[in-house]
């Protein structure tokens, strides 16, 4: 289980000391980010809007809630809801093949947590904000409301999510 301070201390040994104040550099701010694979994409959420990573768990089935919704999960006394983050974008689902590697990524916001089920976590990146490009109108079935922007680095985009917009969507926002 990857909670946020052993999410930091990775991030603090794998980048060092943090540059300038608050990661700033003199060609922009520099994010961390958790990233992530949904089948053959990659995703990344602000180390910001993650609470911790946890391995993949048994949870609890709820009724009359979208079909994305796959239960509840009870994390240290805490009852969390379960999301297909795949079923959510409608490109498939992660349970389908369930792995040892599946995790459990605790998203937060403000008001509200959320555990996303992904395929596998990739890396924990540092990105630089002047190197996030502009939103597509559309990334495999993906509303562009729910990214904040896109990265290309290496051989792969990584697709940025906006939490926020997720958390507080319209379709989850009945649950």
């Amino acid at each position: 289980m990857l909670r946020e301070e052993t999410v930091k201390k990775m991030f603090d040994t794998l980048y060092g000391e943090k540059r300038k104040n608050d990661n700033e550099t003199d060609n922009g701010n520099i994010q961390q980010y958790i990233c992530f694979m949904l089948g053959d994409e990659e995703f990344g959420i602000n180390i910001s809007n993650i609470r911790e990573v946890i391995p993949f768990t048994r949870y609890t089935r709820v009724n009359d809630v979208p079909e994305f919704v796959k239960g509840v999960i009870n994390l240290r006394g805490e009852i969390i809801a379960l999301l297909d983050i795949k079923l959510f974008f409608n490109i498939g689902s992660v349970l389908d093949k369930p792995t040892r590697k599946t995790k459990i990524i605790i998203a937060r916001d403000t008001n509200r947590d959320a555990g996303f089920i992904v395929d596998y976590v990739t890396a924990a990146r540092m990105i630089n904000d002047t190197e996030i490009q502009p939103t597509p109108k559309n990334v495999e079935g993906i509303s562009a409301e729910y990214i904040s922007g896109v990265v290309h680095t290496g051989d792969r985009p990584i697709i940025l999510l906006n939490v926020n917009k997720i958390l507080f969507s319209e379709v989850f926002s009945e649950f």
